[in-house]
């Protein structure tokens, strides 16, 4: 943003230098008249005088007096000079005689500082000296003794002690060096003396050498008897040997004796010469100063040029002398004929003008006039060169504000486009002075200096209260369309017109609250909250934007790239209408601190109501241009428009102004979104993976100002969970992507993983799952309560064993555990959007959760286990309980409510009402305290850009040589469950069969995998399914015609279909698809084939009853669309073939009854609990206590398994029950298998 460049601030010192330079010019003008008047006046009176004065004057020149006075008065002057001459020189000689007495003073002085600098140094050296020595005594005196005691041990005493006291200790003139030299022979003689000590002779010397040389000793002698036997040869042996050992010792004395002896002279050679030092120390101090000879040749030197100033001094004078001397008494007698002359030529003049008197004033009184005419003529050049100056420069601004800011008419609105850069100025009208010198006019433009000061204070009564609010909206309109979008925020404040006033701008409110946050404030409440905001918006500002690196928010702006904040216009009408004591003090800080941070007023004052002193003199003082009320116009009270009058620039007719008002706030709605790209927090080439979790887990999220990054830090302090809302539209969303793209991108998969649970579709976090994040251990989308659950027992399990692991390694957190060198531990972050799902339902699920959810908040930290949740809303009724959720350290708060924002962060912590714009969030982390905000933007991150990031990551884990522990758990509720996608299925395939008789109906909602179903071979033991899940029900009755051939070999299963649909149904063609991928034997009847179907099962049935078949195999008869076969209806009255003489509903119900305890399981789907009703007899639905159901209605699920919990499925979820043990359980069905991945099941069935 530039500079203003046309304001007021910048005209006002040309204008006031104007009014300065015209009222000089018109003093000027005046003084020339009155003097001009005088002269005449002075003409007049000579004139008046004629002849008489003339002749008078002419009798008075005396030609031979005024000779003789010339003359005279030429010989003094001339004498004057001669004596000013002789008192020069003298001067000129006692200065430079007092010149040369300083410097020689000078010289002496500066000779005596040197000595005592000197001698002080010598004293200084002198007491360093003899410290030093004493230090050194100390040394010799402690080395002598310990010279001795070691002597003492040896038994060999010094001689040589008093040798070393006749020596002559040769030293030098400089006793700091020979201190320095004793020093260091004191070391080496201490080093000496170590050598001998530690000695090989010197150690046998010592007691304990002796003893362990006659020990040595005696250990042939003790062979020696050993071998021989004889006592004699071994005693003999010894003596000998001892007596070598003795010899040996005392022929060791002698040498050490004599390097002790040596040592010892040293140690005294030593001591004489710390004698002699202390002496050449103590000596008398010879400082010799520099020599006598300088300092003199100096003064020498000073008066010599002393003498020569004097000379030529003297010489000048004798010069000048001899010049005047000799030119006395021509010049006197020039002077005399001179003046003789002038007499005479005095009397000549004297004698013409008295015949012409009349004619002499006449001219005179003519050249008077001239003089005046030429005086008024260069004022008022010079008064129209500086107004045409002003004129320049006056219409350049106003150029400049035209191009700006064309007329309201102008044909360049009628396609207006926001502009890219800010204008130099806001023009507020136009100033006219026509009073100007030579009537000539005068006309500047009145503009607010724009971004960096544009406060405005308008006095008026009544009468001008329209055009004041005019002109303060005419300034808010002129900004919104001149600066760039998004670039205004207004506050308009009208107690009084309750926004009458500003009705040009209200439609600004139908574009959100881009440009009008909050409307109009109107009462009193309202205006005390928008001064709050704007307060706590400078203090925000103050705090996390300039924090004394800028010196304003336009310093700010131009680094802050798309972090720019907006200027804020303050407009008020009425003041102090409607304002409490508080909220004028509010506004006071708002003057004097709201410029720097680009908050500006534009107030209009009713001038009847009497402000305070100190709100007044705050107003007057901050306001770059105030207006007042006189005479029924508005004109500018400041002093450089002293006396000039004010014409208002009005507002444009009400369709353009609405027009334009509505195009602003379009603009400014579409530039309202601020992206900051991801690149901003990716790490840059070579840093990927660079962050260790061993201390704390800390990402960058955003931006928090000009070029500084916002961090996630959990780990340390209060700083472990985190607390983030945001409403729908808020970025809460991108901010989840964000913070766990950035944690993938810089923490390694050892030292981070993340489990991620969405409730809601809010974040799309199936994408983790497609690029196969190395990082998410758990990536659940529109997860159900059961799925979330299971995550949350799954860490507790975590929880408990490393605590297992802590306590082996006797460590207390996971810092010390890392140290230790154990098994190396990543950081678990648990991530779950709409987390408050857990709690909608008061059930066993709910109380688990706020169990589990509760342990982790509190023990977390200590394991390294961290938990993240997000919601749009906590106001509801079901939510974690305070306690759990005031132990998360951490919040993030996108744009919310206002109950939402106290939930969040503290009830007096109202800065989410300054949050504007999507994306723009507050970080704290001191429990949402005031003093812990931290505003920042998101960053922004698109799919595309996520997807680059992330696809090359499980490649570098694997290659890094990473393996997860255990894979990637993926939850999709909004879909159904892949058969291809499960583990379970590749597990069966690799094993031999089992032969049990079971199946996996879908996926689980919980971690343990599939969910499995086995027929009992109990009465009881089939299956019913009840829904109107229609692809979800075929594909459970594939499932499980495919589960039994992957736990039985073909030849040890019997597996036939009842069809009730057509033979080209999609059940027809998937068991068909079905039987000819499998190497089993897999049979379907269609509706028309019942009687055939039951004789073939029925007959089995009957069989095994009387024993007449050998192998009992298992079998399964699958049942699709009961409802649609009415040859099994017990009330049918069709006519159908009887086989055995029984109906086939009687036979079907008898199969249901007895066929699993003869191995025989009947899996059946109907629509519905009415179709069931009407298929079954009552008395069947006994035999079955499998039961799978899909969504239904309350009633219906009460109905079979006495529970509503059916009620409350998804599309893609089933309820498995089993009646009698009181199991439930939740899945996802399978997903009809496409042909493919059949084919491949059953090449892998036959291979086995």
């Amino acid at each position: 943003m530039p500079v203003n460049e046309y304001g007021v601030h910048n005209l006002a010192p040309l204008l006031v230098s104007l009014e300065q330079d015209l009222a000089r010019l018109a003093t000027e003008r005046a003084s020339a008249e009155s003097t001009w008047q005088q002269r005449r006046l002075v003409i007049s009176e000579k004139g008046r005088g004629g002849e008489a004065p003339l002749r008078a004057e002419l009798a008075a020149i005396d030609v031979e007096a005024r000779t003789a006075a010339a003359v005279t008065a030429e010989r003094a002057r001339l004498t004057r000079r001669l004596e000013r001459i002789t008192a020069a020189a003298t001067r000129l000689r006692r200065e430079a005689r007092e010149q040369l007495e300083r410097q020689v003073e000078a010289i002496r002085q500066a000779d005596a500082a040197v000595l005592r600098d000197r001698l002080a140094q010598q004293s200084v050296g002198r007491g360093e000296v003899l410290r030093g020595l004493a230090a050194v005594r100390q040394r010799i005196q402690a080395l002598e003794t310990e010279l001795r005691q070691q002597s003492g041990r040896l038994g060999a005493m010094p001689r040589a002690a008093a040798e070393a006291s006749a020596r002559e200790v040769p030293l030098g003139t400089d006793a700091t060096r020979a201190l320095d030299s004793l020093t260091a022979q004191c070391d080496g003689q201490a080093a000496i003396l170590a050598r001998i000590v530690s000695s090989t002779p010197a150690r046998c010397r010592r007691l304990p050498g002796r003893i362990g040389l006659h020990l040595l000793a005696a250990l042939p002698a003790l062979a020696i008897f050993l071998l021989d036997g004889g006592v004699g040869a071994a005693v003999a042996a010894l003596v000998l040997l001892q007596v070598v050992v003795v010899v040996v010792v005392l022929v060791l004395r002698r040498p050490l004796a004599g390097r002790l002896d040596l040592l010892l002279a040293a140690l005294a050679d030593l001591g004489q010469r710390a004698a002699a030092i202390e002496r050449l120390a103590m000596a008398p101090a010879k400082v010799s100063p520099e020599p006598a000879e300088s300092a003199e040749e100096r003064q020498a030197k000073a008066r010599a040029e002393s003498e020569k100033i004097t000379a030529r001094v003297r010489e000048r004078e004798a010069r000048l002398r001899a010049r005047v001397q000799v030119a006395i008494e021509p010049s006197a007698l020039a002077a005399g004929a001179q003046a003789r002359r002038q007499a005479e030529a005095q009397r000549a003049e004297v004698a013409t003008r008295a015949g012409a008197a009349e004619a002499v004033v006449s001219g005179a009184i003519a050249e008077a006039d001239r003089v005046w005419e030429a005086e008024r003529d260069r004022c008022a050049t010079i008064s129209a060169q500086r107004i045409a100056e002003v004129q320049t420069v006056a219409a350049a601004a106003a150029e400049r504000s035209r191009i700006e800011h064309p007329a309201w008419e102008a044909p360049a609105w009628d396609g207006w486009k926001p502009s890219t850069s800010w204008p130099a100025g806001l023009p507020l009208g136009q100033a006219r002075h026509p009073q100007a010198a030579g009537g000539t006019g005068l006309a500047v433009p009145v503009a607010l200096g724009f971004p960096r000061s544009s406060c405005l204070l308008v006095r008026s009564a009544a009468g001008c209260r329209p055009a004041a609010i005019e002109l303060i909206c005419q300034s808010l309109l002129r900004a919104l369309v001149s600066a760039p979008p998004a670039g205004i925020r207004l506050t308009l404040i009208d107690p009084v017109g309750l926004g009458q006033g500003f009705a040009p701008l209200l439609g600004l409110a139908d574009h959100g609250e881009a440009v009008l946050p909050g409307g109009v404030a109107t009462d009193t409440e309202r205006i005390d909250r928008a001064l709050d905001d704007l307060c706590a918006h400078v203090e925000a500002v103050i705090r996390t934007r300039l924090r004394g690196r800028f010196e304003d928010i336009v310093a700010y702006n131009a680094q802050a790239g798309e972090l720019q904040e907006a200027v804020r216009l303050v407009a008020i009408a009425d003041f102090p209408s409607g304002f409490t004591e508080r909220a004028q003090e509010r506004l006071a800080v708002l003057l004097r601190t709201g410029a720097r941070c680009g908050v500006h007023v534009l107030l209009h004052h009713d001038q009847r109501v009497r402000l305070s002193p100190a709100i007044d003199a705050a107003l007057v003082q901050q306001a770059e241009l105030v207006l007042r009320e006189e005479d029924g116009a508005l004109i500018p009270d400041h002093p450089a428009f002293a006396g000039w009058k004010f014409a208002p620039e009005g507002l444009p007719p009400a369709a353009t102004a609405a027009r334009l008002a509505s195009a602003a706030g379009a603009a400014a709605v579409r530039a309202h979104r601020v992206e900051v790209p991801f690149t901003a927090l990716a790490p840059p080439t070579g840093q990927r993976w660079s962050v260790s979790t061993a201390d704390r887990l800390r990402i960058p999220i955003g931006l928090r100002g000009a070029g500084q990054l916002q961090y996630l830090e959990l780990g340390r302090g209060t700083a472990q969970h985190v607390l983030i809302g945001g409403r729908t539209g808020s970025g809460k969303s991108t901010l989840l992507h964000v913070l766990v793209t950035s944690a993938a991108l810089w923490c390694h998969p050892r030292e981070f993983e993340v489990h991620l649970i969405d409730f809601k579709k809010g974040v799309e976090f199936q994408a983790y799952a497609q690029l196969k994040l190395p990082h998410a251990r758990v990536i659940a989308v529109e997860s159900d309560r059961e799925f979330g659950l299971s995550v949350l027992k799954r860490l507790d399990g975590e929880l408990n064993r490393r605590g297992e692991l802590f306590r082996a390694a006797g460590v207390q957190d996971l810092a010390a555990h890392r140290a230790s060198g154990g098994e190396v531990l990543p950081r678990v972050l648990l991530l779950i959007d709409e987390f408050q799902e857990f709690f909608t339902e008061d059930d066993t699920i709910a109380r688990d959760a706020a169990l589990l959810l509760d342990r982790f908040v509190r023990q977390g930290r200590a394991f390294g286990v961290h938990i993240v949740l997000g919601s749009q809303t906590l106001s509801g009724s079901y939510s974690l309980a305070k306690s759990s959720l005031g132990q998360m350290g951490v919040r993030i708060v996108l744009p919310c409510n206002e109950a939402d924002a106290h939930l969040l962060l503290h009830e007096d912590n109202d800065a989410v009402r300054l949050l504007t714009r999507p994306g723009e969030a507050i970080y704290n982390d001191q429990a949402g305290m005031a003093e812990g905000n931290s505003p920042f933007q998101v960053c922004w991150l698109s799919d595309a850009v996520r997807a680059d990031l992330l696809r090359p990551l499980p490649g570098l884990a694997s290659g890094d040589g990473w393996a997860p522990g255990s894979p990637t758990v993926v939850f999709t509720g909004d879909a159904p469950a892949r058969l291809d996608e499960d583990p379970g299925i590749a597990a069966l395939l690799a094993a031999a069969p089992d032969r049990r008789v079971a199946a996996l109906l879908g996926q689980s909602s919980s971690l343990r995998g599939a969910a499995e179903l086995t027929f009992p071979a109990a009465s009881g033991g089939n299956l019913l399914l009840v829904g109107q899940h229609k692809e979800g029900a075929i594909a459970t009755l594939a499932g499980l015609g495919l589960g039994l051939a992957l736990h039985l070999p073909p030849d040890g299963v019997r597996i036939l279909a009842l069809d009730g649909e057509d033979a080209d149904g999609p059940f027809a063609t998937l068991w068909a698809a079905l039987a000819a991928a499998l190497p089993h034997r897999l049979v379907r009847y269609g509706g028309r084939e019942v009687p055939a179907c039951l004789d073939e099962v029925c007959g089995l049935c009957e069989a095994r009853q009387t024993g007449a078949e050998g192998v009992r195999l298992p079998v399964l008869l699958v049942v699709n669309a009961l409802q649609r076969l009415r040859a099994l209806r017990p009330d049918d009255d069709a006519p159908f073939e009887r086989g055995a003489g029984d109906p086939p509903a009687e036979r079907f119900a008898k199969l249901l009854s007895q066929g699993p305890e003869n191995g025989i399981h009947v899996a059946v789907w109907c629509d519905s609990l009415a179709s069931v009703q009407r298929s079954l007899p009552r008395r069947s639905l006994r035999d079955f206590d499998l039961r799978i159901l899909f969504q239904m209605s309350p009633a219906d699920s009460t109905e079979l398994i006495d529970d509503d919990a059916a009620s409350r499925l998804g599309l893609h979820s089933a309820l498995f029950a089993v009646l009698g043990e009181g199991k439930r359980e939740k899945f996802r069905p399978w997903q009809a298998p496409d042909a493919a991945f059949l084919l491949r099941v059953g090449t892998a069935l036959r291979s086995r």
